[in-house]
């Protein structure tokens, strides 16, 4: 058995660099509760995301907030295949193809994008 006790690692990342933590949560505040997008897409956006980068934290989260704002789990459970679902609007599809894409690797989004 080890002797070492845990650490909690919350902001642990950025706890030696508080203004960009405070700039990151400023960011996110501005985007989560900002008016010119509703939620729905913005967390669809975020789950989609989430499983483009791997991070199973992440993608729980984001069903979460979609099971909380009463998103059918059928039309969460399409996200794997959002590309052919009849259950993703075509402006969906377009911003979770973005998603995706930058989810990967940010240079993975391109032009055909933003059309």
């Amino acid at each position: 058995m080890s002797d070492a006790k845990y650490e909690n690692r919350q902001n642990f990342e950025m706890g030696h660099w508080p203004e960009l933590r405070h700039a990151g949560n400023d960011m996110l505040k501005s985007i989560v509760l900002g008016r010119e997008l509703p939620g729905e897409p913005k967390q669809m956006v975020f789950a989609v995301a989430s499983l483009a980068i791997g991070c199973v934290n992440r993608q729980s989260h984001g069903a979460c907030h979609l099971h909380k704002i009463r998103m059918p789990d059928e039309k969460v459970q399409a996200f794997w295949s959002f590309e052919a679902s009849d259950l993703i609007s075509d402006a969906e599809r377009a911003a979770l193809s973005l998603a995706l894409a930058a989810g990967t690797a940010p240079n993975a989004s391109g032009s055909g994008h933003f059309v």
